[in-house]
């Protein structure tokens, strides 16, 4: 009988200690967004998603961080798949709907979710070559600007494909835009301000053997702020003071 309770004991603890299974259905706060316009005389929809207030607990806690749900929506979702087939909403909405169930996708969400179970390890390096990627130069008659997006950027190109990043992705992502977009702070972010220094750099070092202008001044910009220390005290410090509901860790 004293064998059998340690056991039942044994049994209930290792069970208590399980991961939490996710108890809510990733639809219920996701929803797709298909906006009807007219261009140049034809009708024409415009695709998106977007978060759902529904005013519970679970609802509230997404909706406090909302940019890293957000770049999982635009980069783990196929909105051209869904576009392909309007004017067929139902059809749209189905496709979507798959994509929600889709096994990676809702593991990405719900490790988002619950930050506190599991968190994924990265190191400081790998923080910096994907936060350089978001910088992405671009070129238009001869005026260079650079794109710092959440669906275009150069993150395709990373060379460490053995490894996943998209949860790391995810957090640089609001990491930069949380700073770009506070109007609470005047002043231009430190970052921003080395990135111009360095755009400026790899365009002065054009010269007549430069055989794609471009992919220069792409890849010096992408290697300098890898390397830039005010974006990588900004990513830091904003990681340490978010450390309470991140999935993620730098060593």
């Amino acid at each position: 009988m004293k064998n059998l309770t340690v056991i039942l004991l044994f049994s209930m603890f290792f069970f208590s200690c399980q991961k939490k299974t996710p108890s809510f259905n990733i639809s219920d706060y996701v929803q797709l967004k298909i906006e009807n316009f007219e261009y140049e005389g034809k009708n024409l929809q415009f695709v998106n998603t977007e978060l759902v207030k529904t005013g519970d607990s679970i609802s509230a806690k997404i909706n406090r961080t909302p940019r890293r749900y957000e770049y999982l929506l635009t980069n783990k979702i196929s909105i051209d798949s869904v576009s392909k087939v309007l004017p067929d909403n139902t059809k749209a909405n189905a496709i979507f709907a798959a994509q929600l169930e889709n096994k990676k996708f809702k593991s990405y969400f719900y490790k988002t979710f619950y930050n506190k179970n599991e968190k994924k390890t990265f190191t400081k390096k790998e923080l910096m070559k994907v936060a350089s990627k978001f910088f992405l130069s671009e070129k238009k008659g001869n005026i260079y600007n650079t794109k710092i997006c959440v669906g275009i950027n150069g993150l395709k190109d990373i060379e460490l494909q053995h490894k996943d990043f998209t949860l790391l992705e995810a957090i640089v992502y609001e990491a930069i835009f949380e700073r770009l977009m506070n109007e609470n702070i005047k002043e231009t972010p430190e970052f921003m301000n080395s990135l111009e220094k360095h755009r400026s750099e790899a365009i002065r070092s054009i010269n007549a053997t430069t055989k794609d202008s471009l992919l220069h001044v792409k890849n010096l910009v992408f290697n300098a702020m890898e390397k830039d220390k005010a974006l990588e005290e900004h990513l830091l410090n904003y990681i340490k003071d978010n450390q309470h509901n991140l999935a993620i860790v730098i060593e």
